[in-house]
């Protein structure tokens, strides 16, 4: 984790955490055969290199004297997703698998997860450009 962070940097790891996470997820909704599950496992597990970066880049941005408020909504908003996607997850299951489904995708849940994944990479800042070197010229 710290030879990421240390070359890619807290929003970069952050960022690439969740892309891999949202394609863990898209292959776990369209895998066609059981040997894709073990490559979502994969993609998954790196994927979790999100967490750190993003715990770290909300502790910056709130200060040190406010990190006990920053980390106890960050708490806060993993346990409401927690108590939250299960629900989500089951209405899209029993929707995309119903006798009525628009279409059969027991997939959905997964494939729901990965556009929220998608989404949260948005909102991670984006780190500051370096200003471009110019080199002197020479007037002689």
């Amino acid at each position: 984790m710290r030879r990421v962070l240390s070359r890619l940097g807290e929003a970069r790891t952050a960022r690439l955490g969740t892309w891999l996470a949202a394609s863990a997820h898209l292959t776990f909704a369209l895998a066609p055969a059981p040997g894709f599950i073990g490559a979502a496992i994969v993609l998954s597990a790196l994927g979790a290199i999100h967490a750190p970066a993003l715990r770290a880049l909300f502790s910056a941005a709130a200060g040190p004297e406010r990190q006990g408020e920053a980390q106890g909504t960050l708490a806060a908003l993993q346990s409401l997703t927690a108590i939250v996607s299960p629900l989500i997850g089951a209405a899209a299951f029993a929707h995309f698998t119903g006798p009525h489904a628009p279409v059969f995708f027991p997939g959905a849940p997964f494939a729901l997860a990965a556009l929220a994944y998608l989404a949260a990479s948005l909102l991670v800042p984006r780190p500051p450009r370096a200003p471009p070197t110019s080199a002197p010229r020479d007037e002689g």
